[in-house]
């Protein structure tokens, strides 16, 4: 995964009744964080992501928790 993800998520070890959520495909195809997919700005700044990208990724948000929100 090169040098910038990490080989294990460290929120792994978090309480068994949170969910996790790992976007990494999503963000990071192909391990390659590019700052625009679909002609869509990723990135706002050097870790956050921008409104319009984010919206994107609400149907995966949905797969991954099972329908269990809106």
């Amino acid at each position: 995964m090169g040098d910038t993800l990490q080989s294990e998520n460290p929120a792994a070890e978090i309480d068994e009744w949170v969910t996790l959520i790992d976007f990494t495909p999503l963000l990071c195809p192909d391990a390659i964080c590019r700052p625009v997919i679909g002609n869509i700005a990723v990135y706002i700044d050097d870790n956050h992501l921008t409104k319009m990208f984010a919206t994107t990724l609400a149907p995966a948000m949905r797969a991954q928790l099972g329908g269990g929100i809106g």
